[in-house]
């Protein structure tokens, strides 16, 4: 790794079976990862033999991973089992508003934006008495392209931001022309019957 890379967060729930390159990563940088259950933050807070920061994940809409806003037991297990750990470090909470993805226009996403949005401030809120310095962590392509509230958020973790592609263009929050990137890929089959190429 090089010097310009000092600060990563694995915005993915943390594999306990990639524990040494954890433990490798985390000797050369500020690592932060995502812990989902009791059952991973003691493997970790067993096995780390560096320090490593850990965001909550949750489910602010789009179903795929994390934990409901509403599971305070978990959230409150995870909390109190990390309090005393040595080198597992509690940061705050991390969400991905991937349902925008759904959507084909600006008012849409924003409208998705919003509701997720306000999802995640409202779990900052309810433990930011006892962890004054937590942060959120919010990131989209979509809703980081066209909305301009992001009152409450810490961090912001767009995906293909910095280059865009069709998919965004389609969605609404950007044009052919932001497009920053394009690639050539030969067709290697053609199949017109399920409205289908094959690319190489």
């Amino acid at each position: 790794f090089s010097d310009e890379w000092n600060y990563i967060t694995v915005a993915f729930p943390v594999n306990i079976l990639e524990i040494d390159t954890i433990n490798r990563l985390a000797s050369k940088v500020t690592l932060n990862v995502l812990v989902e259950s009791v059952a991973t933050a003691e493997f970790l807070m067993k096995r780390l033999k560096h320090s490593v920061n850990f965001l909550i994940k949750l489910n602010i809409g789009n179903g795929r991973t994390g934990l409901m806003p509403s599971n305070s037991e978990t959230i409150d297990a995870i909390l109190e089992t990390t309090k005393s750990a040595d080198r597992l470090n509690f940061i705050g909470f991390l969400g991905h508003a991937g349902q925008t993805y759904k959507c084909r226009s600006k008012a849409e996403i924003l409208k998705v934006h919003e509701v997720a949005k306000a999802i995640i401030v409202n779990v900052k809120k309810q433990y930011q008495s006892q962890y004054p310095d937590l942060i959120v962590s919010y990131g989209d392509t979509p809703s980081c392209s066209v909305a301009d509230n992001f009152e409450g958020i810490d961090e912001l973790r767009p995906g293909n931001y910095a280059f865009y592609d069709v998919m965004q263009v389609q969605i609404g929050d950007c044009t052919y022309n932001d497009i920053a990137v394009a690639m050539a890929c030969p067709i290697v089959a053609i199949h017109k019957d399920r409205n289908q190429i094959v690319i190489y």
